[in-house]
């Protein structure tokens, strides 16, 4: 059996011994699991074939962390402690992040909607265990389709409170995660203001390759995103994502924010057919920015969340997060910025879930 291509630059040693690693998971959770596994999929950069590489005393090691999808027949029979045992071993043996998914059956893999995340995910994945057409058999032929202009606003936030939680970090105002957590989430933020414009004028595709050809055509098509003045950004950005070893370019997180708040208010005005003068409008601005989380039927939802949160009401907590980001990462100088902005990240980890 050949072995499968996880990043387009690693040699064939490389793929070889990584190979090893993901299907030394893979056969943990199959002894974990048994009958009731129904497929382990390896997603994200790797699943795709674009994984990154970094060079480590003349040897190349990964960078990116492993992201599988889970999916199981009976999801209450998974052991929660028998994958946690799973993660940490493989952690200390490969020192990269081994995340899963909750467990998913193929009922769930039905009703996905068609957000960014199942987007890239079906559209370049590898099989490590079980049914290798699971998700061709299942999954909505919606979520291959063209992205909603609201995936562009959403990669915008989760990426932009990557970028406050590094400039906190940066100030001392949070405890550092680890040696490269300000740079690797200043290029997340940088590839994010190109792929949310792709995304919100239908120009975008899952492969990181070609994306930097499609952002050019982009620029050279649509004078306002030209006038953005991001596509050297965007190339280093994923020059980062392939190799992030080799890109040792200066990055002001501040600046970065200031052309995060143009590409996002840009982007809400083209989803809401609206302008705002300034960010401070947007901000004050009462609308919904996810009109569908605030039907009837997800109110208690939300009502339970936003107190759970301290912030009481009906509305989906994410709601204050649009409000509230853009004018965290617009003036870093303002008076009481440490507590709000820390307030406005807080929020933000609530409604991910992220402890």
């Amino acid at each position: 059996m050949s072995v499968p291509t996880y990043t387009h630059h690693g040699s064939d040693a490389f793929h070889e011994r990584f190979h090893g690693m993901v299907q030394a998971v893979a056969k943990d959770v199959e002894n974990a699991l048994g009958e009731n596994l129904v497929a382990l999929i390896l997603g994200g950069g790797y699943g795709r074939g674009e994984g990154a590489i970094i060079v480590v005393d003349d040897e190349e090691q990964p960078y990116n962390d492993l992201d599988f999808l889970l999916v199981v027949h009976r999801p209450g029979d998974v052991d929660q402690d028998a994958m946690r045992a799973i993660k940490k071993r493989h952690e200390a043996l490969t020192h990269l992040h081994v995340d899963f998914t909750q467990p998913f059956t193929t009922d769930d893999l039905a009703k996905w909607p068609p957000w960014l995340m199942w987007h890239d995910f079906v559209n370049g994945y590898i099989t490590s265990a079980g049914d290798p057409d699971t998700l061709e058999k299942h999954v909505p032929a919606s979520v291959r389709g063209t992205l909603t202009p609201i995936e562009a606003s959403r990669l915008l936030i989760n990426r932009g409170a990557g970028l406050l939680w590094a400039m906190r970090i940066a100030r001392e105002c949070e405890p550092p995660e680890d040696d490269d957590f300000a740079k690797r989430n200043y290029w997340k933020a940088a590839l994010a203001l190109g792929d949310a414009l792709l995304i919100a004028y239908e120009r975008y595709a899952t492969p990181y390759q070609g994306r930097d050809q499609r952002f050019r055509e982009l620029a050279r098509t649509f004078t306002d995103v030209a006038e953005f003045d991001l596509i050297d950004l965007y190339q280093e950005a994923l020059h980062f994502k392939f190799s992030p070893h080799e890109v040792t370019t200066t990055f002001d997180l501040e600046m970065l924010g200031r052309q995060w708040v143009q590409v996002f208010l840009h982007i809400e005005e083209r989803r809401f057919k609206r302008s705002w003068p300034q960010i401070e409008d947007y901000a004050a601005w009462t609308g919904l920015r996810e009109p569908e989380e605030h039907v009837p039927s997800k109110w208690p939802r939300n009502l339970v969340k936003s107190l759970r949160l301290r912030q009481p009401s009906w509305r989906y907590p994410a709601e204050f997060v649009y409000r509230w980001l853009p004018l965290a990462l617009h003036d870093t100088r303002a008076p009481h910025w440490n507590m709000r902005s820390g307030e406005c990240l807080d929020l933000w980890k609530g409604v991910m879930g992220i402890a």
